[in-house]
């Protein structure tokens, strides 16, 4: 039986996804040179280049991004945070600017913005391009008010992906039905967190079958998505059948003593 948590009791959200504890492989260096210093200069050239003739125009909170790219490329664009970002139309192509180096970008990181329509479509329109993306955190960003099906086809590309968190996100049970066939096409992915949506019951159904499909996946968290005893049992049978794999139930519409016993039940 995979491990369920069951405590009540409330947490840091930000805590949850542990982006930050996400230990990545680094990348392969698929430089168009053969020696990957040298690779490295020509980036730091090239950037530098870039903020020359652009510096004046990109805002602050991206301005350090480049700049750390400039000083370490390698270190700079490993994990890339945009959190609490007031993004412009015009600082969407100075970040997929960046996404020209896509073989460096291991980790991003995504939360509290309020995106326009426009800007959610320059959202995935920078994320599909980092084909070598392993841990992906995208909180707080309104995402089931935009076009769902269009994030599924961007996260169905993203084929090293290993962690992906959507918490607090207003995902509904059609967002989940429209997310689980590109969830299922990702080989390597691990780790899923849905925290602080509002999935409930019809949504762990259709999780629950997609879960199925999620071979290497070790972590599953729902925390806070009115999910009663119905959606609970679903999820509990799945983990019945996959010992390696935790679900974290915690903060739904179950009691805690009632969830130990429908773990007790189903494991029976």
């Amino acid at each position: 039986m995979g491990v369920v948590c069951s405590c009540s009791k409330p947490h840091d959200p930000l805590l949850v996804q542990s982006f930050s504890a996400i230990k990545v492989r680094p990348q392969s260096q698929l430089l168009t040179t053969l020696d990957p210093v040298i690779g490295l200069e020509s980036i730091k050239q090239e950037l530098s280049s870039y903020l020359s003739v652009h510096k004046a125009n990109i805002s602050k909170p991206l301005l350090r991004v480049y700049e750390a790219a400039v000083s370490e490329p390698d270190k700079g664009l490993e994990s890339v945070r945009m959190k609490q970002w007031k993004m412009r139309e015009e600082d969407w192509k100075h970040v997929r600017k960046l996404c020209d180096f896509y073989w460096l970008i291991g980790r991003v990181l995504v939360w509290k913005m309020t995106l326009s329509t426009n800007g959610f479509k320059a959202l995935c329109g920078c994320l599909e391009r980092l084909k070598a993306l392993k841990a992906l955190s995208m909180g707080d960003l309104g995402l089931g008010n935009h076009s769902v099906e269009l994030l599924s086809l961007t996260l169905g590309k993203l084929f090293n992906l290993q962690h992906l968190v959507l918490t607090l996100n207003d995902l509904l049970p059609e967002h989940i039905a429209l997310l689980v066939p590109a969830l299922t096409s990702l080989p390597d992915l691990q780790e899923l967190v849905l925290d602080e949506n509002r999935i409930s019951d019809a949504g762990c159904s259709t999780l629950s079958q997609g879960v199925k499909g999620m071979e290497r996946l070790t972590l599953l968290s729902v925390r806070n998505n009115c999910i009663t005893h119905v959606g609970c049992a679903q999820l509990l049978r799945v983990a019945g059948l996959r010992p390696s794999l935790k679900v974290f139930l915690e903060g739904n519409e179950i009691g805690e003593e009632d969830l130990e016993g429908l773990q007790a039940a189903v494991s029976m």
